[in-house]
């Protein structure tokens, strides 16, 4: 019998921490339409006034583009040496102010493993997103942008530097939130084709740092690709490892 009554009451509670973080939800919910889940989750409209207030008016132009969908070829080394490969899928919707949901699917042997989904500035500042294991059951929480006390439009010239300075919780979360920061400094441009062959033109090119509790988390490298106007990672490193991404193709 006390097993029967220790059996409910656990099953209630989990019930209820459930209920406590309303944004999960089961991932069969989620894949059964992705890009409904995006529009409903992550539209521009889901952003306070507060921080669309802070969206750079000037300096990068409008995203080139209404839909698109970038592949990557991943690798990675652990700090014991360990090496990995993979393959990232991004697709991008516009929402105009330089604003693009994303749906990040992250694939192996040809096997879809994880989604991510994403509200961000040009790719490179979140504002919300959520992990989606394929996996698994349930979601993760979704994760938003609080309040935003800096956030500078991308430099057009080498040697610049811009930063995006924020506090960030879960999607209930009303205090303690988390601060955290992104320092970049751009590093000059190179050619467009060096990162897909079928690319035109100058890519602008930026380092960043991401910083929180005072110490640097992570540093990656960066690419403005030009006529979209949206930023794509090309290399990333943190105490446990580090990746590389190569561009294989581009589709929009």
């Amino acid at each position: 019998m006390m097993n029967k009554v220790s059996a409910t009451l656990a099953a209630a509670g989990g019930l209820l921490m459930l209920a406590g973080c309303g944004s999960v939800v089961r991932v069969d919910e989620v894949t059964a339409d992705k890009m409904g889940y995006l529009n409903k989750k992550f539209p521009a409209s889901s952003l306070s006034q507060a921080i669309t207030a802070k969206l750079p008016a000037t300096g990068n132009g409008e995203l080139g583009f209404r839909q698109l969908v970038i592949k990557f070829d991943g690798s990675d080394e652990d700090s014991t040496g360990k090496k990995e490969s993979w393959q990232r899928t991004i697709t991008y919707v516009n929402q105009g102010n330089g604003l693009t949901q994303q749906i990040s699917e992250g694939s192996s042997n040809g096997i879809a493993f994880g989604l991510d989904y994403t509200l961000s500035y040009r790719g490179l500042f979140g504002f919300k997103w959520q992990t989606v294991p394929l996996r698994g059951t349930l979601t993760s929480m979704i994760y938003e942008v609080k309040e935003v006390s800096r956030l500078d439009p991308i430099p057009a010239v080498a040697g610049q530097s811009f930063e995006f300075a924020y506090t960030s919780g879960t999607e209930q979360q009303i205090a303690g939130y988390h601060a955290s920061k992104r320092e970049c400094k751009t590093t000059g441009s190179r050619p467009a084709s060096d990162i897909y062959a079928k690319l035109s033109g100058q890519a602008l090119t930026f380092d960043c740092d991401t910083i929180s509790n005072n110490t640097v988390q992570s540093r990656s490298k960066w690419a403005l690709l030009p006529g979209y106007g949206i930023a794509v990672i090309l290399e990333s490193t943190t105490s446990a490892r580090k990746a590389v991404f190569r561009v294989v193709d581009i589709q929009g």
